[in-house]
């Protein structure tokens, strides 16, 4: 399993009035403010264009979200990596049945002992799932 990184979201980078309210909110919350990654469409199209024969495009995020209602969300629970497949059919254009969504997130992958990743960026998603308590 292969691991390419192509992040949805990242850090507030834009300079405006909007991201400066913005930063100190989510400051004043204990989080780093982030914005949509200008990048994103460009990158899941470089990706899907790299594919071999028979590979498909996964999405993943910390935890994962669903289109199924559970409780206390009748219409699904939203999440970055649906988000993702979303705006990958949408924008970039990859054909539906060429992405998927890992269910759970990472969190749910890595509890499940799927811990055979090669790629970018690998061990920082070995130490965040290996901090995932179970």
């Amino acid at each position: 399993l292969e691991f390419r990184r192509v992040p949805l979201f990242q850090p507030i980078q834009t300079v405006s009035v909007e991201n400066a309210i913005k930063s100190v909110f989510y400051a004043l919350n204990g989080v780093k403010g982030t914005e949509e990654n200008p990048n994103f469409v460009s990158g899941v199209e470089e990706v899907f264009r790299g594919l071999g024969q028979g590979q498909r495009l996964f999405f993943m995020c910390d935890a994962g979200g669903t289109c199924e209602a559970v409780p206390g969300f009748i219409y699904g629970k939203q999440s970055r990596s649906l988000q993702a497949v979303y705006k990958a059919v949408d924008e970039a254009n990859v054909p539906a049945d060429m992405v998927g969504h890992v269910a759970g997130g990472l969190r749910g992958w890595a509890g499940a002992g799927n811990l055979g990743l090669t790629g970018e960026d690998v061990d920082s998603w070995k130490k965040k799932a290996g901090a995932v308590p179970f």
